[in-house]
């Protein structure tokens, strides 16, 4: 090794103690052992590991402690409402969704004769208990479990925009503002 060793990083490096013999060796290219034995030749000690253990302590309390800036708040304020944005978005989908299939639904049930009608004229092509899975199909029982199923879908999207949209106090303060009740009317 033609190399210079730096003993002096080394000792600086092995009293602050936080890194062990293989890293301190590896980092400055000198075997571990060395480091042992030069240390204890000169009697190095991690004297200031402690000191280290102590300050980095009181940084963790202190940011602990800290009071957010206001750079901190805008930050939070502009996730939070990028998420409620998101929220909002993903919901006002649902709810749309919700809306098209009621309005789907009602245009079957508006039309039930005409379409079993044409499933019972079909009987010709189709086999019969194919014809009678077409006719479930359209039947009131059936509309009566999608129109259950939607309805247990919009129960639980309702509380969601209605939480989305901060309409609603969700905590029990005192200076919390009073809920606000909005009627939803169908769009079609």
């Amino acid at each position: 090794m033609n190399q210079k060793i730096d003993w002096v990083s080394i000792e600086k490096e092995y009293r602050l103690g936080q890194k062990s013999m293989r890293v301190l060796a590896h980092q400055f290219g000198v075997h571990s052992s060395n480091i042992s034995r030069r240390a204890k030749k000169y009697g190095w000690s991690k004297d200031k590991a402690y000191m280290v253990r102590q300050e980095t302590l009181a940084l963790i309390e202190h940011r602990k402690r800290s009071t957010p800036t206001d750079k901190d708040i805008e930050v939070a304020a502009a996730t939070n409402r990028q998420v409620i944005f998101n929220h909002r978005r993903s919901l006002g989908n649902a709810l749309s969704l919700f809306s098209m299939l009621v309005a789907e639904l009602k245009a079957i049930f508006d039309n039930q004769a005409e379409i079993e009608s044409d499933i019972i004229d079909f009987n010709s092509k189709i086999g019969r208990r194919r014809r009678n899975r077409m006719l479930r199909a359209v039947s009131l029982p059936t509309y009566a479990r999608i129109l259950r199923d939607l309805s247990v879908a919009l129960k639980n999207l309702i509380p969601l925009e209605r939480k989305a949209y901060n309409l609603d106090s969700s905590s029990g303060d005192d200076d919390a503002p009073n809920s606000i009740h909005i009627t939803y009317h169908n769009k079609s």
